[in-house]
């Protein structure tokens, strides 16, 4: 899958099944990116969002000024907040964590880390917990529900009939 939009981190894993894929976008997003970093971002997650199969989007996308309550940002249009919730929105994406993800001493607590999707009901219980080693932002675990068959079909046999030994064959039948 080629999603070369030049956005700066990011990974991509596909889990091809026998009937759907499952398709992970991780995201970080720095607290510094530039508009053009911003802009790549939106047209990564439209791009991800027409690959075929389950779409689950996660990361830490740095925006302390979304109200995920409200899905809402005292941003202006032209603001990354703005142009993000209506990516989302445009996409239909359902946005699942409820509590904030970061905290740190003298600042404001807030969701940094999201995980998006398309259809609320594949992702269930997700878990808050402590952070990894110094880290101000505590580790997202969660279950998804999908049913996944891995089970390929069995290959046909075909025959190579042009590389039968028809002469060998002649010579028995006389």
């Amino acid at each position: 899958m080629d999603l070369s939009v030049g956005f700066k981190k990011y990974i991509c894993v596909q889990l091809s099944g026998y009937t759907e894929d499952l398709n992970f976008l991780l995201v970080y997003r720095s607290p510094n990116s530039d508009l053009n970093n911003n802009s790549n971002l939106l047209v990564l997650l439209k791009k991800f969002s027409k690959i075929k199969g389950q779409k689950i989007y996660v990361g830490d996308f740095n925006l302390p000024n979304i109200d995920w309550d409200l899905v809402s940002t005292p941003g202006g249009v032209r603001s990354m907040e703005s142009m993000f919730l209506n990516c989302v929105r445009d996409l239909y994406l359902h946005q699942l964590v409820s509590k904030a993800t970061r905290f740190r001493t003298s600042q404001k607590s807030n969701i940094l880390d999201l995980i998006l999707v398309h259809d609320k009901d594949v992702v269930a219980n997700i878990d808050y917990n402590s952070p990894i080693g110094n880290s101000d932002h505590i580790v997202l675990v969660f279950v998804l529900r999908h049913t996944w068959n891995l089970v390929r079909k069995r290959a046909k046999q075909k025959y190579n009939f042009n590389k039968g030994e028809y002469d060998k064959m002649r010579v028995c039948q006389n």
